[in-house]
């Protein structure tokens, strides 16, 4: 299931327009294996956006209900730039169906700096998502 959301995560921001929120903050359009990462972080020159397993809550004893978790990371050149890409991500994915493979739910939806790396060059901000899936 995991992966599927992963996929379904990356698939969504790949294909945001120009004027998405989104890309008008991270200022680039997001490619998979260049600026968008999926289960891992890179250390690259860049600004990058990481897709990264998050632990959660178990299956549904009912098999009816499935939670998948997911965090993203925004490491950027600029507490601007990644400030307002984690706030963009908040307000675009919150409630977001993802064309109907689970509705996403931001958890402590309020995005932070939490590091900074290579002498301050580069700093990370996250924002925790929940991605419930209930079959019919």
């Amino acid at each position: 299931m995991a992966e599927t959301i992963y996929n379904c995560v990356s698939s969504y921001l790949k294909n945001l327009s120009a004027t998405n929120t989104i890309r008008t903050s991270f200022g680039a359009t997001l490619v998979e294996g260049t600026n968008l990462f999926i289960y891992y972080g890179v250390d690259k020159s860049y600004n990058t956006i990481s897709l990264l397993p998050y632990p959660g809550e178990p299956p549904g004893t009912d098999n009816q209900k499935q939670s998948s978790y997911v965090q993203i990371n925004v490491r950027a050149t600029s507490k601007k730039v990644a400030m307002e890409t984690s706030q963009a991500l908040i307000n675009n994915l919150h409630m977001n169906t993802l064309k109907g493979s689970g509705k996403m739910f931001a958890l402590n939806s309020n995005p932070y700096i939490f590091s900074a790396e290579d002498q301050g060059e580069y700093v990370n901000s996250t924002s925790n998502f929940k991605i419930k899936h209930i079959k019919k």
